[in-house]
Parts: structure tokens; sequence; C-alpha cells
């Protein structure tokens, strides 16, 4: 049996080091840092091979430092050649006691960990069930460490880095020498190699708001622009420039406290004035906390389309990769649906206009439903004919015009009446070659229809004015087809649920526009 001692120099005569096999000799002192003078030892003893490791309980300035077994827990936690090996702690202390004093006592009631106070001879048995043992030790949240959140955190932007390249010297030094660190990664099983998971952004513009200026480096690597919510007052108007928004959940100290109410958040307060400022910037809030009523209440938002967490060492159903494929769906989401930015412009333009218009407060209250309507059912995530549904709804909106202005002549139904300052009663047909004709038997379902009404009150609000408006006139025919399609499909040969697409309701909804500015300037 190969036996290794390992004491401090000062105990070198009260130990017969001749009875050991090798002998290896550690004095710390209150200058060293121990984390990192013990993690070179274990590098330097998995030099050679022992059976049995005996060492002193406490191998720096004074006899309750218990260096000596910090020391077992790092061949425990790191050693390539000894992990299994017996390991003999040499005290005069009870085991009882020593872990009274400490939590580094729980290794004492280990397999193939044993108290004795002087050399003896034996059969030691090695540690076995590697998971057993670190089951049954536990070491506390170190005091550097006010919460779970903040190792969550600290953790996330190790592991990040790692994936990601990038160099982070200070936050490596800080989590690889801590002692909580080393047991962290041993009882759950980290790997925090590289594991070349790649972030997606989809060439969007996305701004990631955090207050821990650490993340700024990673969102860097990935082109995504950082914002430190600690260096200046956010300007929360620049966030139309960008397509997506990355937010942490606490963003000041007040936030920390426990007290605080989620509707406080300073994140919670961002969230609601993007959503006045423009619904159609999405919002992925990604943070630390697990807490189910502070993700609900976020979830409620409609322009927060994810809850991430941090990736945290005791949660193994949420590691690095689980986080990446989340930010990746949410990017392909985000382009898919980039669109509706230019919908939310188009919306409020139109408000604008409606505020112009001299019609009754019923009416302009009608047109703005409808106008809500589009943007509404294109962000409804049920809504699976979303684009027939917006359709409908700039559709309702020439309805509502058409309403107003076009009132139909019953007794003659040959005639149709626009309402003041016209007063006129028509009879004649706008073709679609913008030529005046007579009404007669073989155009009258071309006379009564939407579209055709359409032109005709833009005929008079714009000094009847023909081939200037031939854009709007087409317009008025083609979104007549698309609704009689959805509306009517066995009686029409268009197919919406194929031709409808973002571009095409984009483009619908400016003519909407340019409709209105005309009857606006009326």
């Amino acid at each position: 049996m190969k036996t290794l001692l390992v004491i401090p120099n000062n105990k070198k005569d009260f130990y017969n080091a001749e009875k050991f096999n090798d002998t290896y000799y550690i004095s710390l002192k209150f200058k060293d840092n121990f984390e990192k003078e013990l993690q070179k030892r274990i590098k330097e003893l998995d030099k050679k091979e022992f059976d049995v490791i005996f060492i002193k309980e406490s191998l720096g300035p004074t006899c309750l430092d218990f260096t000596g077994i910090k020391l077992a827990w790092y061949i425990r936690l790191l050693s390539n050649k000894h992990k299994f090996k017996p390991i003999i702690i040499l005290s005069n202390f009870d085991a009882v006691l020593i872990k009274k004093i400490t939590f580094l006592g729980d290794i004492l009631f280990t397999q193939g960990v044993y108290l004795i106070d002087e050399f003896i001879e034996g059969r030691f048995t090695p540690l076995k069930d590697y998971k057993n043992f670190i089951n049954l030790v536990k070491i506390p949240l170190p005091l550097e460490y006010n919460s779970n959140h903040d190792l969550s955190n600290d953790w996330a932007l190790y592991v990040w880095a790692k994936n990601f390249d990038v160099k982070m010297d200070k936050l490596f030094i800080k989590f690889e020498e801590k002692f909580y660190f080393q047991y962290l990664k041993a009882k759950y099983e980290l790997e925090v190699k590289k594991q070349k998971v790649e972030l997606k952004n989809q060439n969007l513009k996305i701004l990631a708001i955090d207050d821990k200026k650490e993340w700024g480096e990673i969102y860097k690597k990935v082109e995504i622009e950082f914002y430190n919510i600690q260096d200046c007052k956010f300007n929360e108007n620049i966030i139309e420039d960008y397509d997506m928004i990355i937010l942490d959940l606490r963003l000041r100290k007040e936030d920390y406290k426990k007290e605080q109410k989620i509707q406080n958040y300073y994140s919670y307060k961002l969230v609601e004035r993007f959503l006045q400022t423009n619904p159609a910037v999405w919002i992925v809030i990604f943070s630390s906390s697990k807490n189910a009523e502070i993700i609900q209440e976020f979830k409620k938002f409609p322009n927060v389309i994810d809850y991430i967490k941090k990736n945290h060492p005791e949660d193994k159903e949420n590691n690095i990769l689980d986080s990446i494929n989340k930010f990746n769906k949410a990017f392909a989401w985000v382009k898919e649906n980039k669109y509706l930015k230019e919908i939310w412009q188009i919306k409020r333009e139109i408000e604008d206009i409606l505020e112009q218009i001299n019609f009754e407060k019923e009416i302009i209250n009608e047109l703005k439903i409808a106008n809500e309507l589009v943007f509404y059912n294109l962000t409804c995530n049920e809504n699976k004919k979303k684009f027939e549904y917006a359709m409908l709804a700039i559709y309702k909106i020439l309805e509502i015009i058409k309403d107003y202005f076009i009132k139909q002549d019953y007794k003659n139904k040959k005639k149709l009446f626009i309402k003041k300052p016209f007063n006129k009663s028509i009879d004649f047909i706008i073709n679609d070659n913008l030529e005046i004709e007579n009404n007669d038997d073989t155009k009258q379902f071309y006379f009564n229809s939407t579209a055709h009404k359409l032109k005709l009150i833009l005929y008079y609000i714009d000094d009847k004015k023909l081939y200037d408006n031939k854009f709007l006139y087409d317009f008025f025919k083609e979104i007549a087809f698309y609704r009689n399609g959805f509306v009517h499909p066995d009686k029409s040969k268009s197919n919406t649920f194929n031709t409808l697409n973002s571009s095409l309701i984009i483009r619908l909804y400016k003519n909407t526009y340019q409709f209105l500015l005309k009857i606006a300037s009326f």
C-alpha cells in the first residue's frame, strides 16, 4: 500500500514520516489565497499516484482553519488520480464537533473518508459511489452572493462567455478559483466547455438592456447592441429603431427588494411604455428569476413573446443550449413578423388622418375600431387566417366610408345618391377603362358594387379626376376581389388563403391611407 502524508512544515517532528511512502509539506499563511493554493497543490499531487492519503486537518496558520479538510474536498472534486482513494484526516477533534464548527465537516461522514488522531495501518475502503457522496455533502451559498439570483447571473455570464469565446479574465478567475464553483461543477456534472451553440440573430436590429455591463461583451460577439441601464437614463424613444428588445428583469437597486411589487419593477414599466410606443417592437425577458408569478405577469403583455431564464447550475432543464434555441426561435418569429412595425406605423398615420376628417363622431369611432382591428388580427396568435381578417378590417374602413357618402335609391334601383355637399343622383358608370358610360340592366351588378361606389366617391371628392387616381380605382377592385373570395368562396374564383401575405396587406393598408388622405383634404 503506497501512502502519502500531507502536513504543514511545523509538524515535521510530530509525525513520523518514515512510516509513509511519501510526505508532502504545505504551510499556508494568512496572506495566501487558500483556494488558489489548494487547487495548485492538487495538480502537484496528481503527478504521482497513491493508494491512501493522510492529511492533517489544518494546514494553515491556525488549528481551526481546517484547510486540510478543504484539501480533501478538492481531492474529491478536482483530482484525476485520487478522487476515489481513501482519505484519512489526522485530528484530535471529534467529527461531530468539526461539523458543528464548519460545513467542511460533511465530508467526514462520507464513504472513503476517515478521522483518526494518529497513523494506523489497516485496510481503508475507497469511495465507490460518487453520486451518493456529492448528494450527501452540501456547501452553503457564499456570503458574497446575496441570493441565488446573483449566483445565477454570474453563472449565466460565465457559461455564455465560455460558449462564445468572450474573454472575461476577471469573471473566470472569480469563478474558477472558488471552492463553491468546483462543488457546483461536480454536483451537477456541469460542462463549461465550448458547446459550439450558434445564436442566429436573423440580421435583425436587436437591443439588449441589462444592469450588468459584462453582458455587453457577450452581446457584442453576436452582433446585438447593448445598453447598460446604469450608465444613464434610458431614452425610451429609441426603441422604434429596433426590431426586438432583450430585457433584464431587475434593472434598478430597488427591484432587488423582496417587498417590491412586480408592477413597480423598472422593466415592467418599460414594457408598458414600449407597448404604447410601438407594440410591434417585440420583447424577450431574459432573467435569473424563476418566480412563476413574475413570468405570468410579463407574459400578459402582447409585445412580450417569451420569458427566457438565465442559466442556473441547479436547473438541469434550462441549460445554455435550451436558452439559445429559445432565442433563435424568438428571432425567427420576429423576422417573420417584422412587417408589423410598418403596419403599426400606417395604423398611427391613419389615426392622425381620422382626427382631420369632418365626419360625425359616431362614424369616426367606427373607423377607429376598424383600424384597430387590422393590427389586432395580425397579432392574434390564435388567428390562423390573420391576413384574411386583416383584409376584412381594411375593407370595413372602406365600407364605412361608402355607407357614409352613398345612399341607395330604393324607388329607382338604377340610381345612387351621393350625400352633401354634392346632393346628386347618380345613374352612370365609371368602367374599368375609366370611361363614363350610361347604366343599363347588364351593368346593374357592377353599378351597385362596393368597388364602383368607392370609385364614384373618389370621382366627386377629387374634382372628377379619373386617370390621376387610377391606382386607387384598381385598389378598390382588388380588395373587393379578395373580400368576395373569402366571404363567398364558392362563388369566387379567388383563393385568398393562398394569395394574401404580409406584403399585400401592407400595400392594401397604404392605399387605404391614401384614400383617407383624399377624404381629409376634401
